[in-house]
């Protein structure tokens, strides 16, 4: 997420994405993971605004929300639709990515994944963890075996390009109503309407059926510093967003997009296993740009303080994941979750 609505940044590759990579996808159709939910830890505070991806291919520009609400562009998600979260780091104070660097490169491999390419996006590991639902660790352990019994659902290359072609992207700057583009009159209600939007964000995620980190190599274009990966785990609410995926009764295994020519995956007993017992790593121990104004921004000229967004945020960890272990209860898993704790905290 990005700066414009109190939100995160993104960036490059290597040692920071866990290694093992080898789990189940998540990508159970939509009516089985809800019924699989327990307990309905999050709700929509403001509708949940998509474009559909073969709209978002067309844009030459990252468009905002409310160049898309002048358009009517947006969808309204249905039960069965399959959304794509789009989680990344802005490139600029003002737009997220002024020099269409990480627009095209997602329109790049959507265009491949149409064009039946899929398996070619992947490393053989991974296509195979990907297109078929079960773990090569699994074989070796009873913790990926027990994550693996999470999942559901195989994935194939035409059903992953019927998914992008008649898909929805969720992304936070299309997707979020943005203060700077109203007339003065409208700043209050625009503001509390972004609001409602950023604390639904966890809700929007448990709604989607992909999650995809958009990270590749970039200048950010006012402080004239790479911004990759790597700079992505640093901001607060790329964390978050990453840890909320995790935690989310519909944990969907993350599909890393940076410059490189393949995606990179990674399951969530690595994360967890990667972070468990590492304060540092926790959401809350980001970068955020609300921290770094003084919680305090400019509304139609005048100044007005703003709460840190960590007290939204920690909110929406506590209840997820007081949720995932209870949904854990049963499991082998419930230990490693344990370990987390401290992490979140």
């Amino acid at each position: 997420m990005g700066q414009a609505c109190c939100m995160s940044e993104c960036g490059g590759l290597g040692h920071e994405v866990p290694r093992e990579s080898h789990t189940a996808v998540p990508v159970a159709r939509l009516a089985e993971r809800r019924k699989s939910t327990l307990i309905p830890a999050l709700s929509f505070n403001f509708p949940m605004k998509c474009v559909r991806v073969m709209t978002f291919m067309e844009f030459d520009v990252m468009p905002s929300y409310g160049q898309l609400l002048e358009k009517d562009l947006f969808i309204e998600p249905s039960d069965n639709a399959r959304v794509h979260f789009i989680s990344h780091e802005w490139l600029s104070g003002r737009h997220p990515d002024p020099d269409s660097n990480q627009l095209r490169r997602m329109q790049g491999v959507f265009l491949e994944i149409l064009a039946g390419r899929s398996e070619k996006l992947f490393s053989p590991d991974d296509w195979i963890t990907f297109s078929k639902g079960t773990s090569i660790g699994s074989q070796r352990s009873q913790l990926a075996a027990a994550e693996s019994a999470q999942r559901s659902d195989t994935i194939t290359e035409d059903i992953f390009k019927q998914d992008i072609k008649e898909g929805l992207v969720w992304l936070d700057w299309s997707s979020i109503p943005q203060v700077r583009e109203v007339a003065k009159d409208r700043v209050e209600q625009i503001l509390k309407d972004q609001m409602a939007a950023i604390h639904s964000i966890g809700a929007y995620l448990d709604r989607c059926s992909y999650f995809w980190i958009l990270a590749p190599t970039a200048i950010h274009k006012d402080q004239k510093t790479v911004r990759d990966f790597s700079t992505y785990r640093t901001r607060a609410w790329c964390r978050w967003e990453e840890w909320v995926n995790l935690l989310s009764s519909s944990s969907m295994m993350p599909l890393v997009v940076t410059e490189a020519p393949r995606i990179v995956t990674y399951s969530s007993l690595a994360f967890v296993l990667d972070n468990a017992g590492r304060p540092e790593r926790g959401p809350c121990s980001g970068i955020l740009s609300c921290c770094s104004a003084g919680h305090s921004i400019s509304i139609g000229g005048e100044r007005k303080s703003i709460p840190c967004d960590k007290i939204s945020m920690q909110s929406v960890l506590e209840k997820l994941y007081s949720a995932k272990m209870e949904s854990l209860a049963n499991s082998l898993l419930v230990y490693n979750y344990t370990l987390l704790e401290t992490t979140i905290a």
